[in-house]
């Protein structure tokens, strides 16, 4: 009799635990023994005679099958095999359909957290996925892929928007998560650099050969630490009460803003998907 691979019956994979061991105890001749409680009438006199060892060998795949939670209740059933496979499918049945409602709600509220990074985000997405399949509820790489692009944070919205817009107008499905994660990434790193994309160096620089401008120009600041709630623009400078209209934090001016580099970054990403999904 050969080893299988099944993943053990815990408190919640019992609908994907059901189909494997079924299909396993098929493959060893040995479902009939749970199917049946008693030898079919008809079935021949010999292979009657060995129905006990059957039902031993069956009985002991399914103690071997499940996590030691499940031991006490198997206890009781006197070596069973038809009894125990009931009674977890009656035990299961019923919290199955609860268990689908909670995590179809985690499903439809799923959002990237401000501070998670693309790895982890689509890491959770996996295991919902997961989780949603051992409940009987089979979730496609395409659905999990659209609600992952739907729960991105704000600074993913151009890479979002390229990649939904090229899904529109070619009329293909999302069906690999990995490709999506892939974009996400390129994104991420790119939108990582912000104000490393004209680095610190620049910035350093920028201070340096405007420091013998410091005074000159209305409300220009230049070689100091940037003021609380102002951010310095991409050319270091710091231009005091000056709204910006790109992303509306004070300090710099909208040719000037960090903020566009992140824009272009996602947008690049987007063009990349599109040419190589």
């Amino acid at each position: 009799m050969g080893k299988s691979k099944i993943e053990k019956l815990g408190p919640d994979n019992y609908v994907t635990w059901a189909v494997y061991l079924k299909a396993y105890l098929q493959s060893e001749k040995l479902w009939q023994y749970v199917e049946h409680k008693e030898a079919p009438e008809g079935t021949p006199a010999a292979e009657a005679r060995k129905w006990p060892e059957g039902q031993q060998q069956a009985w002991s795949q399914i103690v071997m099958h499940v996590e030691p939670l499940h031991l006490p209740a198997l206890a009781i059933l006197n070596e069973d095999p038809h009894a125990a496979w009931h009674y977890f499918k009656s035990r299961h049945s019923s919290s199955n359909g609860a268990r689908q409602v909670f995590l179809m709600q985690q499903l439809g509220q799923f959002k990237m957290q401000p501070d998670e990074q693309v790895q982890q985000y689509v890491s959770r997405a996996r295991h919902l996925q997961q989780q949603l399949q051992q409940a009987g509820q089979t979730i496609s790489s395409h659905q999990m892929s659209c609600h992952i692009l739907a729960g991105l944070t704000a600074d993913f919205e151009v890479v979002k928007n390229s990649i939904q817009t090229h899904v529109s107008m070619t009329g293909q499905q999302l069906s690999s998560i990995s490709a999506i994660e892939q974009q996400l990434l390129m994104a991420e790193a790119q939108l990582g650099q912000d104000m490393s994309g004209f680095g610190k160096e620049h910035i350093a620089k920028a201070h340096t050969a405007r420091g013998a401008m410091q005074g000159r120009g209305r409300g220009r600041s230049s070689g100091r630490a940037v003021p609380l709630g102002q951010v310095a623009g991409t050319d270091g400078i710091v231009h005091d009460g000056v709204e910006c209209y790109q992303c509306h934090r004070f300090g710099h001016r909208a040719r000037q803003c960090p903020s566009r580099q992140k824009a272009a970054a996602a947008y690049a990403a987007g063009l990349r998907f599109a040419a190589a999904y």
